[in-house]
């Protein structure tokens, strides 16, 4: 995930709590549920992977409940 990062530009920090609320607010509201959507490169793959790492690497009080809840919203269009 950390290389994943560096590649797509965006920092994990398991204290920003809105970085992560506005990567799902994104791939919610943006047609990346939809299979295919999160194809290499694109903005719902690069706010998928910011959920996705943040949900992997950071300790559980730091995911916001949304996160949590919705998260596996995404397996089939963003794995």
């Amino acid at each position: 995930c950390a290389c994943e990062a560096e590649e797509m530009n965006f920092m994990i920090d398991c204290d920003d709590r809105q970085a992560m609320t506005d990567a799902l607010d994104f791939i919610n509201t943006n047609g990346c549920t939809e299979k295919g959507s999160c194809e290499a490169g694109t903005e719902c793959e690069k706010n998928y992977l910011i959920v996705q790492s943040h949900y992997g690497l950071c300790p559980e009080e730091n995911i916001p409940e949304a996160i949590e809840e919705g998260i596996h919203d995404f397996d089939e269009s963003c794995l």
